[in-house]
């Protein structure tokens, strides 16, 4: 039914690519929140690269000094096969090149040039030709094919990390082992922000995630406010964003008690208070590692003192959703 259904919406070529000896596309990912777009590409020779798409920006991420934007370049050739963590943290590879290959980019996407390359040398991958990311990022397994020992491919689990050598399983007489993949462990932790907050003093008080942060079973997840007045906030948890436990409706009009143009947009469960130096204060959440709260989704909204927003003195944020996951 979408209107642009099939159709291309923008259109770009890859500008760190090698103008001749060009091979393929090996592999591309688009991150879970709609940002990014990442191109494997491989060369006829030994040159492989891999590119950042910034598609809010429209632009192409630039990791050298060089004029004009340009890939990360691959110190091993020919990929095949990349994932993603789910926080866009870091990229993993995996390739042919040399004796076979695996591998992790850290991603700096403030400054692309300090992007980090880690290789995993600690086990030999050859004809490494599949390459997947466990639910929770930790782990990361590996399909590798020795042709010339005639001894089929084995899988191999990985310390993300480390590189450290976890499991592993031979696979006799199964060649050209070329897709991996864990059980679905879904769904994996996500944070949405929605609504819209009230004016104070210094402009509308702003939630916001922290840089690769979510609500990862086992994590701290953290949450930024700004534009605080006196570096005070009240953040409010709750399980819905349709009604109170009180049963009052949601979003709820605040002009009644002095607070024009504000919304309750969550059920206020919890308050916690922040406190900061600063107009920005932080919010922490260490969720345990506890299966019997996978799933569970909750909501969060800043209040904010500010004498001089409205009658009553406070100012509210955005709010955000978030799912509880892997």
């Amino acid at each position: 039914a979408s209107s642009s259904y099939l159709q291309v919406i923008t259109s770009t070529g890859i500008p760190g690519v090698p103008t001749s000896g060009f091979a393929a596309v090996a592999e591309c990912r688009v991150s879970a929140d709609d940002q990014f777009v990442y191109v494997l590409w491989a060369g006829t020779s030994s040159a492989a690269g891999l590119a950042v798409y910034d598609r809010i920006a429209l632009a192409w991420l630039d990791f050298d000094a060089a004029i004009g934007p340009q890939d990360f370049a691959l110190p091993l050739s020919s990929p095949v096969k990349m994932d993603l963590a789910a926080d866009r943290t870091f990229a993993v590879l995996c390739g042919h090149g040399g004796a076979g290959w695996a591998a992790r980019i850290d991603l700096d996407y403030a400054a692309p040039q300090n992007s980090a390359w880690t290789a995993y040398t600690q086990v030999a991958v050859p004809q490494a030709d599949g390459v997947r990311l466990s639910p929770g990022g930790s782990r990361l397994a590996v399909t590798s094919t020795n042709i010339s020992a005639g001894s089929g491919s084995e899988l191999l689990v990985l310390d993300v990390l480390s590189g450290a050598v976890l499991a592993q399983a031979a696979l006799s007489s199964m060649p050209n082992a070329s897709t991996t993949a864990w059980q679905d462990a879904s769904p994996t932790a996500t944070y949405t922000l929605f609504g819209q907050g009230c004016p104070g003093s210094f402009g509308a008080p702003s939630l916001s995630v922290a840089f690769g942060d979510r609500p990862a079973l086992g994590s701290i997840f953290v949450l930024d406010v700004g534009n605080l007045y006196s570096g005070l906030a009240l953040m409010a948890t709750g399980l819905s964003a349709t009604a109170t436990s009180a049963g009052l409706p949601l979003p709820f009009d605040l002009a009644a008690i002095g607070m024009p143009g504000c919304q309750q947009l969550v059920d206020a469960l919890v308050l916690d208070l922040m406190v900061s130096s600063a107009t920005t204060a932080s919010w922490s959440w260490a969720i345990p590692a506890d299966p019997a709260i996978f799933g569970i989704e909750f909501f969060n909204q800043a209040f904010v003192p500010d004498p001089g927003a409205n009658a009553f003195g406070f100012a509210v944020s955005n709010a955000g959703s978030g799912r509880l996951g892997f």
